[in-house]
């Protein structure tokens, strides 16, 4: 099954607000059908389901856990989450069961079998390079159950999408060139390019202390009236400088920093600060960039070395590593990179360039002159590219498809967004 059967835990988390997750959730009698984009309400007593998906059943139990969990943040800060974040959350959790409940049943009347192993396997893949599996259960809010239905959803998908996908032909890719690559000319020539990059995170620093940092700029920056800000950004760069120092010297700090971030999420916690890890990029500070310079000019010597691997070499630094893709006009890249490959020849590395957000260093993998790539050039590119957008369009077929074979009748509302 998709779905493993849950008890109900928002009831039982401290701190979870029933106007901000459950108020809104009313019921409807179970015979009649609610529509789709609309399900009403029709009387006051709680129902035991969330909807019922052509023939399966989801328990609203379901629903209650997961958005129990995505809600938790707020009350362990004691925040009530906004109405509208509440709902945004209930209405896509709903539709995400709703949608492994139509997968589920599409995939058993098509014949597939997923085993067991395939699908750890692909929580196993999800999970690669995460050294704490339970904080980053807790900061996605999910479970270990959750994942395992997320991920056998997703075969499943990819199953009856692959199922439907026509192979792609030499005269396929003849047309797709003639309608977009051979109208593209670069003036300058071409070049495929891997990149290494330090980071703020790269830069010297453990993880823990990074996220010291940047969380702490953060919620001073978001929560600190602008008058009191300057001495507190004054001592916040004068405990980097001091780590920095430190940690050229090998002092090991993660478990200082570590020690740090918790009092200050204690000390700020009235100020309403979240201090959860944020996927927007942060600017490299002064004493950062410094840093980063000095590692990225490490990284190259050791790439520059003969028979090295640029990508170990960039793995072993901890360095952010792009590697190839296709070819892209000289011109689009900014001058400061353009002028550092200007004179490399295959194989060869390039100076660091430096951004406000990272150092980087460039591979020169490959070379083409001015004008249009060829077909053979890419030919790899076309054919994914044609995969994908088929693969795209089999999705949003199989996706009305399966509304329409499996029809949802819901046993609750989902309030709308805003109200």
């Amino acid at each position: 099954m998709l779905r493993s059967r849950v008890a109900v835990l928002c009831l039982s988390l401290s701190g979870c607000r029933p106007n901000a997750s459950t108020a809104a959730i009313s019921s409807t009698t179970p015979t009649e059908a609610a529509p789709t984009d609309s399900p009403r309400p029709t009387d006051s007593q709680a129902p035991a389901l969330l909807a019922t998906v052509g023939e399966v059943t989801i328990p609203l139990a379901e629903l209650e856990e997961l958005l129990g969990l995505k809600l938790r943040k707020y009350a362990e800060h004691d925040r009530e989450a906004p109405v509208t974040v509440a709902t945004r959350y209930r209405r896509s959790l709903a539709e995400r069961l709703v949608r492994h409940a139509q997968l589920e049943q599409a995939c058993d009347a098509a014949g597939v079998k997923l085993s067991p192993t395939r699908v750890a396997d692909a929580v196993e893949a999800s999970l690669r390079g995460v050294s704490d599996v339970a904080e980053h259960l807790r900061l996605r809010a999910e479970t270990q159950a959750s994942l395992q239905a997320i991920s056998r959803a997703s075969l499943c998908e990819g199953e009856l999408v692959a199922s439907r996908v026509a192979p792609v032909t030499n005269e396929d890719l003849a047309a797709a060139y003639d309608g977009s690559h051979a109208k593209v000319v670069a003036t300058e020539g071409w070049v495929r390019l891997a990149t290494a990059a330090v980071t703020p995170r790269s830069a010297g620093l453990p993880a823990s202390c990074n996220d010291y940092l940047h969380l702490y700029r953060r919620c001073v920056d978001e929560r600190v009236p602008d008058s009191a800000r300057a001495p507190m950004i004054e001592a916040l760069e004068m405990s980097e400088k001091a780590w920095r120092e430190a940690a050229t010297n090998g002092v090991e700090l993660d478990e200082s920093c570590t020690a740090a971030l918790n009092a200050m999420k204690q000390a700020t916690t009235s100020m309403g600060c979240v201090w959860e890890r944020s996927a927007a990029q942060v600017p490299l500070t002064k004493d950062g960039k410094a840093a980063a310079v000095k590692q990225a000019k490490r990284f190259r010597a050791r790439a520059n070395a003969k028979g090295a691997d640029f990508a170990a070499v960039a793995g072993a630094e901890g360095l952010a590593m792009t590697p190839p893709g296709e070819f892209v006009p000289i011109e689009s890249l900014d001058t400061d990179a353009r002028a550092a490959i200007a004179r490399l020849k295959p194989g060869q590395v390039s100076q660091p360039v430096s951004t406000d957000l990272d150092v980087r260093v460039f591979k020169l993998i490959d070379r083409e002159s001015p004008g249009a790539l060829p077909l053979d050039r890419v030919r790899d590119t076309l054919l994914k590219q044609i995969q994908a957008d088929r693969e795209k369009q089999a999705r949003a077929s199989l996706r009305a498809e399966l509304e329409q074979r499996y029809p949802t009748r819901w046993h609750v509302e989902i309030e709308a967004e805003g109200k």
